[in-house]
């Protein structure tokens, strides 16, 4: 099984919704919290229902956690670091992301089933550091780091330490590098266009063997990859223009791309391993849904029953397992933040 974790980027716009939005059938949700925690980001889930993310103190410092499927929430850190961000978690447990050390340097992580930790750095990395973002059952981890010139490149590392990196020409740094099938990899990377004169974003997936294939929305000016599936399927948003509405993609295997449109689209978390798409979209009334657009071409419509209904309150799903586990947070009726897993 690939790595889970998506990236979200919120994303505040209104567009046309070109296909029916109805309620989805009933789900199972679990609730939990985390004492102190002002804000929860759950930034992976696997098919077994365990999650990983982080949270943030009423002091701003980032913290993680793991949800178990019976209710358990495990909080951690990096010994001695100054902040700790989880940012994938594989279908055994095995989480990765990244610290901050005393003089803000950030490393990479991997902390094993029994919570130990060992400090990822790639060969050659400075001090912005080396972010993992997606591991695997057998253990291959993938992300991005910048060189001691800030130099941007992205990485894989095998289950026995041994990194390969790779460049992408004009990238200017490389994110959200999610690994799928044995090796692969799907993500985003930024490099400067100067026409318009942006460091925008552009997707690119790369196979076992090496080879890279960058690609755009069509006519787009930034495109962003926030999922992929098994079958290297993905999904994301891209922009006509800076100025302009974010555009919903799916985008097979076979690297043929179809757009759709959801109202208030808000943000994308991933895709399933059946094809349907999870995200977040505003109402008229600014609260906020989760919503699954199917294979099918159905658009359906979810919600955490505890959640609140009203303004900028509601549900946020952030990730999604192969299986259709569905994690991330809500904000009840008083603005408190609860995380969730719903199956």
């Amino acid at each position: 099984m690939r790595s889970t974790r998506a990236i979200l980027t919120p994303i505040a716009v209104i567009g046309l919704l070109f296909v029916a939005l109805s309620s989805a059938p009933a789900a199972t949700y679990t609730n939990f919290s985390i004492a102190g925690a002002t804000v929860i980001y759950a930034t992976g889930v696997n098919d077994t229902g365990q999650c990983a993310g982080w949270y943030r103190d009423a002091s701003g410092v980032d913290h993680s956690f793991l949800f178990q499927p019976d209710g358990t929430v495990t909080t951690f850190d990096v010994p001695g670091s100054n902040g700790t961000v989880a940012m994938g978690i594989n279908g055994s447990g095995k989480i990765v992301g990244v610290y901050f050390d005393s003089g803000n340097v950030q490393h990479g992580f991997l902390r094993n089933l029994a919570g130990e930790y060992t400090t990822l750095n790639a060969p050659g990395a400075g001090t912005l550091g080396t972010t993992p973002t997606s591991i695997d059952d057998s253990g291959e981890i993938a992300g991005g780091y910048f060189d001691t010139s800030d130099a941007a490149y992205g990485f894989t590392r095998d289950s026995l330490g041994n990194y390969t990196e790779y460049g992408i020409s004009g990238s200017t740094q490389v994110d959200n590098a999610l690994l799928y099938g044995d090796g692969e990899i799907a993500g985003t990377y930024t490099a400067l266009d100067t026409g318009i004169n942006c460091y925008c974003g552009n997707g690119f997936t790369r196979d076992a063997l090496g080879n890279l294939t960058t690609f755009d929305g069509p006519g787009a000016v930034n495109t962003s990859v926030s999922g992929v599936n098994a079958s290297g399927e993905t999904t994301g948003t891209y922009q006509l223009s800076l100025s302009g509405t974010y555009q919903p993609y799916f985008r097979d295997a076979a690297g043929t791309m179809t757009t759709f449109s959801v109202a208030g689209l808000y943000g994308i978390a991933g895709i399933e391993d059946n094809g349907n798409i999870i995200g977040i979209y505003r109402s008229s009334n600014s609260t906020y849904f989760g919503w699954q657009y199917s294979a099918a071409g159905v658009l359906t419509s979810f919600k955490d029953p505890a959640a609140g209904h009203m303004f900028e309150r509601g549900t946020f799903p952030t990730s999604v397992s192969g299986s259709g586990n569905v994690a991330g947070f809500y904000l009840d009726s008083k603005g408190i933040v609860y995380g969730f897993v719903m199956h």
